[in-house]
């Protein structure tokens, strides 16, 4: 057997200073160097082994030959011959979903808690999957069960629920959910220190506990190494699309119905509009086509199909010919030119971007 061949299922993303191989079986993703990113390409590209290492000398050859013993252990590729290559065939990767939309956020407060029913039938029409409901508020436990009951009966496929903590939150209010029900999780902000690390199992949802002090929606568009997703669906859905706002719409804590309920443009009042009318805005579809590899210095970055895609704060530096916001999300720390992390907030040039947020505040806090 002369020839290697990759697993479908790996992706190799190539940036500057490092490539990523992605396992979209495993939805696990690693760093590797490019040149040898560049290697299992031409490995997949039918080209031999041998006829590759020609033009590397002893040294370089025996670490190409490591590497190669590496992904094959691990399951990334293996040996065959030339003619097995087409009885395995490359995946596929466009995305395609037949519904108008697939996921929403809505920002709510105490007082339209009961409104969210005429919302949820909206998008359930338009055939969103996910909904999000974010509260900057404490919920009563009755909050908590008269949300969780607009849901009963929906042919939505989850929702999660993010609000600020209270002393009423505990394992007896997780226990009036229904067990069948499509809560899949649960988020409190603002949570005493010593209940952070509390982990709460035994449920079909997850919770998560922070002390962050969340106020508004901008705390949004965070990019770390938490926050990446070596998942098929979003791997493919950012190969083809803009990673955040494909099929999403929002509504914002007053009502205003957004891609984002952190952009700036508003298409109308969700109590004079309704969101199939939203839908047919010239402007609402603008930014779904955009993709990470149009973004300026992600485009370059080998975490672009496992990062999101934040327009709602960017580094304000580039315009496409469309018009288009093309610059970095503001709040990343990864330069893919060195391969290396730093805390965004300090760094120099960002700091216009950050006054024109009026983000200062924020950050301090």
């Amino acid at each position: 057997m002369n020839h290697i061949k990759l697993f479908a299922n790996c992706l190799i993303v190539i940036g500057v200073k490092n490539a990523l191989l992605c396992d979209l079986q495993k939805n696990e993703s690693e760093l590797i160097p490019v040149e040898i990113a560049k290697v299992l390409q031409l490995l997949n590209s039918k080209i031999p082994l041998q006829e590759i290492l020609y033009n590397y000398n002893s040294e370089e050859e025996a670490i190409i030959n490591e590497y190669i013993d590496y992904v094959i252990e691990k399951g990334y590729a293996f040996y065959c011959d030339m003619e097995d290559f087409d009885r395995f065939p490359n995946l596929d990767y466009k995305y395609e979903v037949a519904h108008r939309i697939t996921n929403s956020i809505i920002e709510r407060n105490n007082e339209n808690i009961f409104e969210i029913g005429k919302i949820i039938d909206e998008l359930e029409n338009l055939g969103c999957q996910h909904i999000s409901i974010v509260f900057y508020t404490a919920l009563t436990k009755n909050d908590f069960i008269n949300i969780v009951g607009q849901f009963n009966d929906r042919k939505l496929k989850s929702f999660d629920i993010v609000s600020k903590w209270s002393n009423e939150i505990n394992k007896e209010l997780f226990r009036v959910f229904p067990i069948n029900i499509q809560l899949s999780h649960l988020s409190f902000f603002g949570t005493p220190n010593h209940f952070v690390d509390t982990i709460v199992s035994g449920y079909n949802f997850s919770v998560f506990f922070s002390n962050e002090d969340v106020r508004n929606f901008s705390n949004c568009g965070k990019v770390n190494i938490k926050s990446f997703n070596t998942n098929l669906p979003k791997v493919l859905e950012a190969v083809n699309f803009n990673s955040c706002l494909y099929k999403k719409i929002s509504i914002d804590v007053n009502g205003n119905i957004k891609n984002c309920p952190s952009m700036s443009q508003s298409f109308g009042n969700i109590e004079d509009t309704t969101l199939k009318n939203v839908l047919n805005h010239s402007e609402f579809k603008k930014y779904w086509n955009l993709t990470k590899d149009c973004i300026e210095v992600c485009k370059d970055c080998e975490f672009r199909y496992i990062c999101t895609d934040c327009r709602a704060y960017t580094e304000q530096t580039s315009t496409n010919k469309e018009g288009l916001d093309i610059s970095k999300p503001l709040k990343c720390g990864y330069n893919p030119y060195t391969g290396e992390w730093q805390e965004w907030s300090t760094n120099p040039l960002k700091q216009k971007a950050i006054e024109y947020y009026r983000m200062q505040d924020f950050i301090k806090s």
